[in-house]
Parts: structure tokens; C-alpha cells; sequence
């Protein structure tokens, strides 16, 4: 019997190389499993991809759909500040692109807002492009570039930090490629303090904490968000078309540079756009718009519109009851069963999330 204490765990002793030859088989396999799922993705992304470009319009034509969808997210909210709300609710259109065939784990986020209504920033459409990018036996993930926000005079949410990320960005890649004035001196201007590179030498930044004064960081500066070993960009001829091996052209080293990203996590966020809110924004909106959280995905409109009629109707009679009413109460027997068969009813209009 257990005295309930909590025993350890069991060590392991392996005798003779059978159990290390087993590892390394079980580690051959998730290879095996991980290509499997990128072909079933490439799959899903080749039948559903019509579907999502007749769904898009008609998503942009309700009023509200997306702030809402946004707003119905799980945790999403926790990436939002107070002083995002007003973008937010400008934004007319999501969409997500998978532009490489080859690798369907790429992948842009385009974001489209209403350009009378948005009053902190000039881009009608912001766009963020995402790799998948291996480096072998240490790690793989998403990797990006900063994206350029246009913000309008004193509306600048990051105070100057997405322009400094990106213009410093910017002045390393142009410098790579040979469009720079050399290795002299690189400053970028703007409201945040840049990194100065003079004869060689970096002058200390400021830590992040500092640069944005303990507050929490916009949404937006996730556009600004990199990743590991993405200073100099990822876009060229070889990224583009795939040719070379992975990580050609990177110096050495890069890809463990952890980057001075001014949004923690942001390759989980971008995962979560792309593979839960994007394909279940319907089933975000139609759980605010009824407060249902079980809703059917094959219900169709006219049967969300006839079960919002007959809910009108059941509180109008409520409503006509009024307290003390001197209409005759039902059989307990009797409630009790319609109950019983109304419940039964909803449950085959429901599936699972």
C-alpha cells in the first residue's frame, strides 16, 4: 500500500546496445512522421485554398467580423493593449498565403484595415512573411523580417521602436548585399536609440525593458518580430526558389543568435493566426454572435436565424407570464420531458469545437 508519498521515478539501466539501437530507430521515425504531416498539410492547403478564397470576400462584408473573431480568441487578448483597441476595430480583412508549394509551413499574414477609420498608421494592408527554417541537430522554427509600419506624426505606438528595428535591418542587409557605404559607421535614426557601429565597435543598447519603459509592448511591434539568426534577411534568390542548402549565406553563428526582438514569442502568435484563427474564424464569430459556445458547422444560416426566432418568441411568452400571471402552470411531469427532448434536440444540432 502507499503511504502517499510520491516515489521516484524508475532508473533507467540499459544493458547491451538493443535499447540504443531502439532510440535511434524511434528518432528516424518522428523524421518520418514530421515529412508525413508536411504532405498532409500540402494536401489540405491544395483542397481548401479555393474554399478560403470564396470565404475572404464574404468575410469582409460583415461589419465587425474579424474585430470580433480577434475578440473571441482564446488568450488572444493577453497580445492587445488598451492603446491597440482603435486599430483593432478597423481591421476589414485576414488573410493567410501560403506562397511556396515546396514548403507549406511558409507562410504571409496580411492584415487589411479600413483606411478612414484607422488614425495610428498610413498602411491600408500590413504584411508579414514567415520561414520554416531548419538548422540541423539544433533547431527549427519560424524565422522573419521586420516589417515597416507607416506610422502618422505623434501616433506611433512602439515610440519609434519598429522604425529603429527596421531601418537598422534595412542598413545591415543593404550593407551584405553591397547597396551600403562600407563598414565605417551604420546609425539609424528615429525615436528609439539605434545600435552606432564605429570602426568595429557596437555601443551598448538599451535593454528592451528600458526601451519600452516596463510597458507592455503593442501588437504591433510584432511585425517588427525576427527570430533566431535573422538580422541580415532571409529573402534572396536562394530562399526565394529554395535552391542552395539551408542557412547558405548566413555568417556563422547566426543561427544561434537568439535576436533583440521587441515581441516575446512571436512565432507562436503567427501560429496561432494561421492554424486557429484564420480556419476557425465562422466558428469564433458565430459563438459571440449567439453565445453558444457548441456551435454546429454544418448549421446553416437560415438555422441559426430560425433558432434566434424561436428563442424571441419563448421570451416574449416569458415576458407575457410576468410575475403573479394567472395563466396555468405546466405538469412538472410533462416540463420535464419536453426539457428533455429540447436538450436532445440541441445536442444534434452541436458538434465539438
Amino acid at each position: 500500500m502507499s503511504d502517499g508519498s510520491s516515489s521516484p521515478a524508475p532508473e533507467l539501466v540499459f544493458v547491451g546496445s538493443k535499447p540504443f539501437e531502439a532510440f535511434g530507430a524511434l528518432g528516424d521515425l518522428e523524421l518520418e512522421f514530421e515529412k508525413a504531416e508536411v504532405e498532409v498539410l500540402k494536401y489540405q492547403i491544395k483542397i481548401t485554398a479555393p474554399i478560403y478564397e470564396r470565404r475572404n470576400p464574404l468575410t469582409s462584408r460583415i461589419p465587425g467580423f474579424w474585430p470580433t473573431v480577434l475578440e473571441a480568441t482564446p488568450d488572444f487578448d493577453q497580445h492587445v493593449t488598451p492603446q491597440d483597441v482603435p486599430a483593432f476595430a478597423a481591421i476589414t480583412s485576414l488573410n493567410i498565403i501560403r506562397p511556396n508549394p515546396d514548403e507549406p509551413r511558409d507562410f504571409i499574414v496580411e492584415i487589411g484595415f479600413d483606411k478612414e477609420r484607422n488614425d495610428l498608421f498610413e498602411d491600408e494592408i500590413l504584411r508579414k512573411r514567415f520561414w520554416w527554417r531548419t538548422v540541423e541537430g539544433k533547431w527549427s522554427g519560424l524565422v522573419s523580417e521586420p516589417v515597416e509600419v507607416r506610422w502618422k506624426d505623434n501616433k506611433d505606438l512602439s515610440n519609434g521602436e519598429t522604425k529603429r528595428v527596421y531601418e537598422e535591418w534595412k542598413a545591415k542587409k543593404d550593407e551584405r548585399e553591397g547597396k551600403g557605404k562600407g563598414k565605417e559607421k551604420v546609425v539609424v535614426k528615429g525615436k528609439g536609440k539605434g545600435k552606432a557601429v564605429s570602426n568595429g565597435e557596437e555601443e551598448k543598447k538599451p535593454s528592451l525593458e528600458e526601451r519600452l519603459k516596463g510597458g507592455q509592448p503593442s501588437f504591433f511591434t510584432w511585425f517588427a518580430w525576427m527570430g533566431k539568426g535573422t538580422e541580415y534577411g532571409l529573402e534572396g534568390k536562394e530562399k526565394e526558389e529554395g535552391e542552395g542548402e539551408e542557412g547558405e549565406g548566413e555568417e556563422e553563428g547566426d543561427e544561434d543568435e537568439e535576436g533583440d526582438d521587441l515581441f516575446n514569442h512571436g512565432d507562436e502568435l503567427a501560429l496561432t493566426i494561421a492554424d486557429d484563427i484564420y480556419p476557425n474564424a465562422i466558428k469564433y464569430f458565430l459563438e459571440t454572435v449567439t453565445g453558444d459556445e457548441e456551435i454546429d458547422s454544418d448549421m446553416s444560416v437560415s438555422e441559426i436565424n430560425s433558432e434566434d426566432e424561436d428563442d424571441d418568441e419563448e421570451e416574449e411568452d416569458s415576458e407575457d407570464d410576468g410575475i403573479g400571471s394567472s395563466r396555468p402552470k405546466r405538469d412538472v411531469t410533462d416540463d420535464s420531458e419536453d426539457e428533455g427532448e429540447n436538450e436532445g434536440n440541441k445536442r444534434r444540432k452541436r458538434v465539438k469545437k
